[in-house]
């Protein structure tokens, strides 16, 4: 009889949960939907994006960051090199035909 009266109130817990789980999201559904498009077309989003989705407004505009791949970084390297001196070699004396 007391597993019986437990498991009743579990059940009455994870119902009343689910009760207020559903009415939250029934009362923020746009929110919702807004979240959900605005991940739908940009996969990820910062918080700035998310209040913008959650708002109404457009989602503000991304500034495009570039990676360079393994292969860039080491041609940078190289050039960086090449350049680093300030110095610049002397030219070679020319020997005097005497």
């Amino acid at each position: 009889n007391t597993a019986r009266q437990i498991d009743e109130e579990i059940r009455r817990i994870v119902d009343e949960a689910d009760a207020v789980a559903r009415k939250i999201i029934e009362e923020h559904r746009d929110q919702l939907d807004a979240i959900a498009n605005a991940l739908l077309e940009r996969e990820t989003l910062d918080s700035e994006e998310i209040e913008a989705a959650m708002s109404g407004q457009p989602l503000p505009t991304r500034e495009r960051i570039v990676i360079p791949s393994y292969a860039e970084k080491q041609k940078q390297a190289r050039d960086k090199h090449r350049k680093s001196s300030i110095f610049q070699p002397r030219p070679r004396e020319v020997p005097s035909g005497s």
